[in-house]
């Protein structure tokens, strides 16, 4: 019994514990881009990218060093590999002498009338060739390696910054819609407080039923927005869920406080803001340069295949052939001039020659593009900026008519229709200046990618 009981009360505390777990999922911006970065799919495919390309640049480095080889071989042979009889010498009169010469003494000295060898034999050595001379190819090769290790992480650079705008972008929906829903709940209570009021005079006979039914209306349709901004909220969340990697449940929140915007903000990127040194930093531009240097590397190349190639090495081994052990050991150097390709390599080098000519004038037009895209985004963010302004000062004034139409309703002097026109207008310059806000946000973090 005692032992049943302690399995519960454990049973009972892993759940509590799971839930509290659960619970105390919250999620900041900061911590939604971190562990999308953690678990993206895309950045752990770049990490791997970089390690392959450092692998591609160790096996460059591997070309400095000699190339040794060992080999062996062993036979036995059905037949003879050479044999040779009195007939097969081709002189007549010499085939003759040996023919009688064989008849007097070989057969008496039992001497068989053929030779034959090469029948078994053994054969093994080291070969070590050290590359003195081809043409800059492994230089040039190892160069090119590194260029390619440099390009993996620029496109991983690349990879974080569109996986931070994602994150981005889903979070501030997520902070939009539940704004717009706190705005709502406010516009609820006001209804509500107005839906007493408008009962009890209709009971009175100081209002029409009609009244009353304009605020049921109004307050049927708030409710309708709220149920619909709950599904907008839980889709986006769901959706933010799926690019940070992890399994969503209700329980799962993302908080975070809309910074008042202020002008030292805007004032201090307008001092920080050169268009021509922005774009030379961007990874973009960077990617383009290694590109280019990519290409001069493998025009290098290209001439290196046309260079004289000197190669030097050394072999020693052993051979056991004619029943006799040998040690041998030499000393060797090869000299190659590609002659018959150098007119091939001509044309591949103008080929080339017309291919990076191309490739310039492409990255010369990205390049204006992306200062115009820089300058597109700047004026955007001012734009956005003064949006802002604009819409908080509808705000404010929507405020004050509110609390005025507020107040010429209690005195009589409006209509129900008239208030209710009121708090709409409230409700939609607060859902614009939110639009604003969130809107400023987005391309600030656009802009920053662009010119950080």
């Amino acid at each position: 019994m005692k032992t049943q009981t302690t399995k519960v009360i454990i049973l009972l505390i892993c759940i509590i514990c799971s839930n509290i777990a659960i619970q105390s999922q919250i999620y900041t911006l900061d911590s939604c881009i971190t562990i999308a970065l953690r678990n993206s799919t895309t950045i752990k495919n770049a990490n791997i990218e970089i390690l392959v390309a450092n692998e591609i640049k160790q096996q460059m480095v591997c070309k400095f060093f000699p190339n040794v080889n060992v080999n062996a071989i062993a036979y036995y042979s059905a037949n003879p590999l050479i044999e040779l009889e009195i007939s097969d010498i081709n002189n007549t009169d010499l085939r003759n002498i040996v023919n009688t010469l064989y008849d007097l003494f070989g057969k008496r000295l039992n001497i068989d009338n053929n030779i034959h060898f090469l029948e078994r034999g053994v054969l093994a050595g080291i070969c070590a060739t050290q590359p003195i001379y081809v043409g800059g190819q492994i230089i040039n090769a190892n160069k090119l390696a590194k260029v390619g290790i440099e390009v993996a992480k620029h496109k991983k650079e690349l990879a974080i910054n569109e996986i931070s705008l994602s994150v981005e972008d889903s979070f501030w929906l997520i902070t939009a819609l539940k704004q717009k829903r706190l705005t709502l709940l406010e516009v609820s209570n006001m209804l509500d407080t107005l839906y007493k009021d408008v009962t009890i005079a209709h009971k009175a006979g100081l209002i029409m039923k009609n009244d009353v039914l304009l605020v049921e209306t109004k307050r049927d349709e708030i409710n309708i927005y709220l149920q619909q901004l709950d599904n907008g909220i839980e889709l986006a969340q769901m959706s933010l869920c799926v690019i940070m990697g992890i399994e969503y449940h209700k329980n799962i929140k993302f908080v975070n406080n809309i910074d008042y915007i202020t002008n030292e903000e805007i004032e201090q990127l307008l001092q920080t803001q050169d268009i021509k040194q922005s774009t030379q930093q961007r990874t973009e531009t960077q990617l383009l340069q290694l590109k280019d240097d990519a290409m001069i590397l493998q025009r290098k190349l290209k001439i290196g295949e046309t260079m004289p190639k000197i190669i030097i090495g050394g072999t020693y081994g052993y051979s056991n052939l004619f029943e006799k052990h040998s040690w041998n050991g030499l000393i060797f150097a090869s000299v190659n001039v590609p002659i018959s390709s150098w007119g091939e390599t001509t044309h591949k080098l103008k080929e080339h020659k017309l291919q990076t000519e191309i490739e310039r004038n492409n990255r010369n037009d990205l390049i204006q593009k992306m200062e115009l895209q820089i300058k597109q985004s700047w004026n955007e963010l001012l734009s956005a900026y003064k949006q802002i302004l604009l819409q908080r000062q509808l705000v404010k004034s929507n405020q004050e008519l509110l609390k005025v139409t507020t107040d010429m309703y209690k005195a009589g002097l409006i209509s129900v229709k008239d208030l209710l026109e009121s708090q709409v207008n409230w409700q939609q310059s607060k859902d614009e200046e939110l639009n604003a806000i969130i809107n400023y946000k987005t391309k600030l973090t656009y802009y920053k990618t662009l010119v950080q």
